[in-house]
């Protein structure tokens, strides 16, 4: 699995929410799709806070953006592996709750009770945000080879990845 963080890079963004939603079991195009409506892969969204005190990957307000689901706020909500995981970690949750939220008719539904951003929050760009999801999917598969073990970094250093715009490019 890739575990990249400050990611601005399209393709890398994918690649990692691919593989983490991959290793739990969750459609990758529903997780992009979610991120893609909370901040639209917006830099200015993800390494900034809004008027609710929302920030990153999927608009974290607190250490505890899920009920039981810690993480280290707001870093962790900029981080592009450690946000998707913790979404990930909620949304199967939710799933276990409710299984037939997994259809994907459904996706808007998981992704608004996972996220709890208020009622039908998503509904005037969820369609739009899934057909894009879908084509960059299809468009950034994980690369073959490129999976890494919790722990280990890519091959790039956050020496020679720092300043490439956004946030920066960090490998944990």
């Amino acid at each position: 699995m890739l575990f990249r963080s400050n990611l601005t890079n399209v393709k890398e963004v994918v690649e990692t929410m691919t593989e983490i939603a991959t290793r739990t079991n969750l459609p990758p195009e529903f997780v992009i799709c979610t991120a893609l409506c909370e901040e639209g892969f917006n830099q200015a969204e993800i390494t900034s806070f809004n008027s609710a005190k929302a920030t990153g990957w999927f608009q974290f307000t607190s250490s505890e953006p899920y009920p039981g689901i810690k993480v280290n706020y707001p870093e962790d909500a900029r981080d592009t592996a450690k946000a998707t995981e913790s979404f990930c970690k909620a949304a199967v949750m939710r799933g276990v709750e409710k299984p037939n939220l997994k259809i994907e008719g459904n996706w808007e539904e998981w992704a608004t009770t996972t996220q709890q951003p208020g009622k039908e929050a998503y509904k005037e760009d969820w369609a739009t945000n899934l057909a894009k999801a879908k084509r960059l999917v299809t468009q950034y598969p994980p690369a073959q080879g490129a999976s890494l073990k919790e722990g280990e970094e890519t091959q790039r250093n956050s020496k020679e990845t720092k300043g490439k715009g956004g946030s920066g490019q960090n490998t944990r």
